[in-house]
This record gives structure tokens, C-alpha cells and sequence, in this order.
């Protein structure tokens, strides 16, 4: 009953904000087809979204003001989960537009608010995995199924691709039930534990007060209570750690499709296509990465509520790492017209010691935000010593839009921006602010904003970073053109890989570079393989059957070492993107990582950083002359 209840409050808790993105996805699909379908399709469709939207709201405010309602929470959350079928079945509408004759942009934008749609099921619908299913299915065998009987090859292959998303939404909406379910049980198990406990205290006080003399036996109650309570302690961290352990498969089971939609989609910009057929790869190909960089703010908001934020210290230099990390966004300045300023203070020291990646996320964001809001004129970075020692001090000032004076203050809260026109006219989760003010947080900084509507917004932010004395300077990245191109045509390289869609990608990546593959299904095979023959590099992925990745490792140093062979290079190709388990790769004798998705350029840069020099990116061999053969088993 406990946890019926809990599931229901919750599932009520999030309906509003789920059906104001229902709401929004409606409008950006009615605008998209404005000019391609008959308005009185999709103003029907637009009324229909919005009354099955208004009954799930009107369920909930029914919910929050009925009196007993709780006692019969089952039965509230069958009517949530019928009434929600009926808004899925507005989106399985929406996905049949997909096929009715609208041009390709179009069909992209349903496709991206579809995909959306599935994605918003695992943290809104999960507590009720019927609720996930009833949302979830109508819209994606819809669209699948479109895709299959009227497309072409490259649409059967993206609709293969949807259906196995839509499935790994569903296995993922699963395991994070099961796991809220856990979290309910705990809930209720220690309030029974609290209310025992206070029972329990309530008697042994009238025993004390009755029978002086048994003192002995109720210490030894005492501490057997105590124990429970430790134990109590000890369930609660291990949900912790489960939670943690969640969010590290979450960002596995997502990073593998999303590898197999942005790797299939450079290979196919790649392969002979037409300016019209590289427009609509290269659209894939930039949703995709939109679609990265929304998973990845969100698990990093996870992180940082679950509190597994982690933090790594190296020497760098402030004023060359601010420059680069202006530059790397320079490119998108420049397409709206702008240009990017770096100024560094004269009194700057040459040498600081902290997290330059975190530091590089935040300024990342600042930078891109700038851009994004600011339609003509600059940004002005900046980068001087702070108030004590151990600060430096940045400022990121445009020349956009502003900020209106009673916005201020939501524009660092979660999921917020600065009004719901921004989310529409400028897109964003609203959480890039919130994590930068996180990230700050644990480094010891702060930010502060200072705004006027129309003439553009002033970040400013501090954070601890502690000066190195040492005359050691930092590590400076080679430049390539004073290096002789180093030819790799013929390398011949082992790909272990166990998912077959990564495997094809990797494949013809390595074949880009103009090199031989031999491939190994598992961790066994590649051990075999190596034993068998030299390669000029192992790419090897983590998680595989039989052995994985880190003991295939392993065993490879431990044979080199018996048999005195040359050190093989290996590097770890991997969904897990934690530095925990960068660390476990270099632990057991990998000498790099790459975390999925990655692009063809990625995988090109770090071979010449782990092999030792580059390669002219534009004169790659033609990705069908390789030799590629599988290994037995």
C-alpha cells in the first residue's frame, strides 16, 4: 500500500512538466508541417495533444484534492496510465506526418521530437513501467514501421536503429523502476525501523523506571538496537552506491546507439554522397550531437545530486588553456557573424595546478551560451588573478539580448531559463548554468551575473586553482606541422568488439585510415589473436562476453612479459565514460581511452598519439580497398 502511494505521488508530482514538453513538442511539430499539411490536420492534432494533456493535468489536481485518494492509489494510476496511451497515440499521429509527403528537414524535426518523446519516458514515466510501455510503443512502432514499408535502405537502417532505442528505453525505463521500487521498500522499511525503535525506547524507559535492577539486560538491548541501525546505515549507502552504479549504465546503454547513430552517420557522409544526401546526413549527424550534449548535461546533473562528482588535478597554463578553449569555439562565432576576444592579465601566473576539464566545461558553457543569445556584435573573455592567491577570476561579456532584472535569479536553477520563449526560440535543458554553478561549487568558486536588456550580460566567476612554483612548465601539445607525416597505409590493427553495429563503424573508420583489421568478438579471442600474430594496435572495448576488455588486457602485458614479444599499443574504445574507468584501462595496461560516440578525426588523433605522429587527415585511402578478416573462435 506504502509504496503504491509513493508511486502514484510521483508519477502526479511530474505531470505538469511532463505535459508542458508534450505541449511544446505539439507546437514544434504544428510549425515545422505548417506549410507542408493541411492546417486542419494538424490544428486537429494540436487539439487533440492539448485535451489529452489537460485530462492528465486534471487527474492530478482531482488526485491532490480528493481526500482519500490515497487509499486508492492503484486505481489512480490505471486512470494516469490510460489517459496517457491517449496522448501516445497523438504522437504515433504525429509519426505517421513522417510518411505523408513532407520534405526531409520536416521529416528530420519529427523524427528529433519522437526520439525526444522516448527519451522523456525513463525519468518522467518510470515509476510506472506500464505507463513507460503505453507511452513509448504507439509512437515508435508507428514510426518504425513507416520506416520499414515505405522507406528506402537508409531509412529501413535508421528505422532498425529507432526500434533498437525504443528498446533500450524500455530495458532502461525497467531497471530504473526496479530501482525506484528498491528506494520505496528502504523508505518504508526504515520508517518501521524509526517506529520500532521509538517503540522499543518507550518500553525500555518504563522498564528502567520499574526494574532498576535489570540494567545489564537493557544495554544488551541497547547495543543489539544500535546494530540494526548500523545495518540501516549500511542499506542506505548501498542504495547510494546502486544509484551510482545506475547512472554509469545509463550512460553506457546510451552512449552505445548514440555511437551507432553518429559513427553510421559520418560513414555515410563518407561514402559517395550527393550535396542534397550530405545535407541530410550532416542534420543527422548535428541533431545527434545536440542529442549528446542534453544526456550528457543531464547525467552530469545526476552526478552531482547523487554526489559523485569527481575532480582531477593536473599542471596547465591559464592563459594558453583559456585561449584554446575560446578557439574551440570560435568556428560558431564566426557562422552568426560574431568574433571571440581573449584578454589575459599581465600579472597572470604561468603555471596553475587544478581540474582544467571541469574549468574548461564551465567556460565552455559561458561561451556557448554567449553565442547562442548574442545575434551581432562580440564576446569578450577574460582571465586575471583573483581576490587571494590561489584564484584566478574569468569574465565572459556579450553583446546579446540581456537578461531582465526579475529573470536574474531562476536563470541558475535547474531545468530553468529565462523564460519559456528562450527554451523554444533558443532550445537547451536549462541545466548548463545549474551544473556550472555545481562544478564551481566544488572547486571552490562562485559566479556572479550582471545583465541589461538589450545591450548584452557580463558572467563572471572565480574558482580556486593553486599556483605551481615549480620551474617545470606543462606539458605543450606538439605542433604537426613540424613533424614528418607519418604514413599508416598497411598497419594492421585488431578491433575487438563484441556489438555488431560499433564493430561495423570502427571497422570502416580503421579502413578510412588505410589499414588492414582483423576482428575478436570477445576478450578470449583477442588474447588468442595476439598470441598468434603481432598488430601495430589493439582497440579494444571494456564490456565484452567471456572476458572482457580490462582482463584481455591483462593477460596480453602478462604474456609479453613471459615471452619477451614486443609491447603491443592497446587502446580502450568504451560507452563507460567515468574517470573511474579511464583509470581501470591504465591500470591494467592500456595506453588510451576513448569514450563512444566518436568521430572518424577522434579515433585518427589518438591512434598518432598513442603510435607517435600524425597523419594528413585529407589524403585517407578509399575506405573500400582494405583487407578486413574475422578470427575464429
Amino acid at each position: 500500500m506504502f509504496i503504491a502511494q509513493r508511486q502514484v505521488a510521483v508519477l502526479f508530482k511530474q505531470a505538469v512538466s511532463a505535459n508542458v514538453a508534450v505541449i511544446g513538442g505539439t507546437v514544434l511539430v504544428v510549425l515545422a508541417c505548417w506549410s507542408e499539411l493541411p492546417s486542419a490536420w494538424l490544428m486537429g492534432f494540436f487539439g487533440y495533444m492539448v485535451a489529452t494533456s489537460t485530462v492528465r493535468v486534471t487527474l492530478r489536481l482531482l488526485y491532490q484534492r480528493t481526500p482519500d485518494a490515497s487509499r486508492h492509489a492503484a486505481s489512480w494510476g490505471h486512470r494516469y496510465v490510460v489517459a496517457t496511451f491517449f496522448v501516445a497515440l497523438g504522437w504515433a499521429t504525429c509519426a505517421c506526418f513522417t510518411f505523408m509527403g513532407v520534405t526531409a528537414p520536416v521529416q528530420t524535426v519529427l523524427v528529433i521530437v519522437i526520439i525526444g518523446v522516448l527519451s522523456l519516458a525513463i525519468p518522467v514515466l518510470s515509476v510506472n513501467f506500464y505507463g513507460v510501455l503505453a507511452y513509448v510503443l504507439p509512437p515508435a512502432l508507428t514510426l518504425v514501421t513507416g520506416m520499414f514499408v515505405t522507406g528506402d535502405e537508409t531509412q529501413q537502417i535508421l528505422g532498425a536503429s529507432l526500434a533498437t532505442y525504443a528498446g533500450l528505453v524500455v530495458i532502461a525505463a525497467r531497471k530504473y523502476a526496479i530501482f525506484l521500487k528498491s528506494g520505496f521498500d528502504l523508505q518504508f522499511d526504515n520508517a518501521r525501523l524509526v517506529a520500532n525503535l521509538i517503540s522499543e525506547k518507550e518500553r525500555i524507559d518504563g522498564l528502567n523506571q520499574e526494574l532498576a535492577g535489570h540494567q545489564q539486560e537493557l544495554e544488551e538491548r541497547v547495543k543489539r538496537r544500535t546494530a540494526q541501525l548500523n545495518e540501516a546505515k549500511e542499506q542506505a549507502e548501498q542504495a547510494n552506491r546502486a544509484k551510482s552504479e545506475f547512472l554509469a549504465t545509463m550512460s553506457h546503454e546510451i552512449r552505445t546507439p548514440m555511437n551507432g547513430v553518429v559513427g553510421m552517420t559520418e560513414l555515410m557522409m563518407n561514402s559517395g554522397l550527393d550535396d542534397r544526401q550530405k545535407h541530410f546526413a550532416r542534420t543527422i549527424r548535428e541533431s545527434a550531437q545536440s542529442l549528446m550534449g542534453i544526456i550528457n548535461d543531464v547525467l552530469d546533473f545526476a552526478k552531482i545530486e547523487a554526489g559523485c562528482l569527481e575532480l582531477r588535478s593536473q599542471d596547465f597554463d591559464p592563459r594558453r588553456w583559456t585561449e584554446e578553449t575560446a578557439s574551440l569555439l570560435d568556428g560558431s562565432a564566426r557562422l552568426k557573424g560574431l568574433s571571440i576576444e581573449c584578454q589575459a592579465s599581465s600579472d597572470l601566473p604561468a603555471l596553475v595546478n587544478g581540474d582544467a576539464g571541469r574549468l574548461r566545461q564551465v567556460l565552455t558553457n559561458l561561451i556557448g551560451n554567449a553565442i547562442k543569445f548574442t545575434e551581432r556584435g562580440r564576446i569578450t573573455v577574460t582571465v586575471g588573478p583573483g581576490e587571494s592567491e590561489d584564484q584566478l577570476r574569468f569574465s565572459v561579456a556579450d553583446t546579446g539580448i540581456g537578461i531582465p532584472e526579475d529573470q536574474m535569479d531562476r536563470i541558475f536553477d535547474s531545468f530553468a531559463q529565462a523564460d519559456g520563449s528562450s527554451t523554444r526560440e533558443y532550445g537547451g535543458t536549462g541545466l548548463g548554468l545549474s551544473i556550472c554553478q555545481e562544478l564551481l561549487s566544488a572547486m571552490g568558486g562562485s559566479m556572479q551575473v550582471d545583465s541589461t536588456p538589450g545591450q548584452g550580460s557580463t558572467f563572471r566567476f572565480s574558482v580556486r586553482m593553486r599556483r605551481v612554483l615549480s620551474s617545470t612548465e606543462p606539458a605543450v601539445v606538439t605542433d604537426e606541422a613540424a613533424i614528418e607525416p607519418l604514413a599508416i597505409a598497411g598497419w594492421h590493427v585488431l578491433i575487438a568488439e563484441d556489438n555488431p553495429v560499433n564493430l561495423e563503424i570502427v571497422t570502416e573508420m580503421v579502413r578510412i585510415l588505410g589499414c588492414r583489421t582483423s576482428v575478436a568478438e570477445n576478450g578470449r579471442q583477442a588474447v588468442e589473436a595476439v598470441r598468434q600474430q603481432a598488430f601495430d594496435v589493439v582497440l579494444m572495448d571494456m564490456c565484452m562476453p567471456d572476458i572482457d576488455g580490462v582482463d584481455a588486457t591483462r593477460m596480453i602485458r602478462r604474456h609479453e612479459e613471459e615471452s619477451g614479444t614486443p609491447r603491443t599499443p592497446i587502446v580502450a574504445l568504451t560507452a563507460n565514460a567515468r574517470s573511474s574507468d579511464r583509470r581501470r584501462c591504465l591500470d591494467a595496461g592500456m595506453d588510451e581511452y576513448l569514450s563512444k560516440p566518436f568521430s572518424p578525426e577522434d579515433l585518427r588523433s589518438l591512434l598518432m598519439k598513442v603510435i607517435g605522429g600524425p597523419v594528413d587527415s585529407k589524403q585517407f585511402p578509399d575506405q573500400h580497398g582494405q583487407e578486413s578478416r574475422k578470427l575464429n573462435a
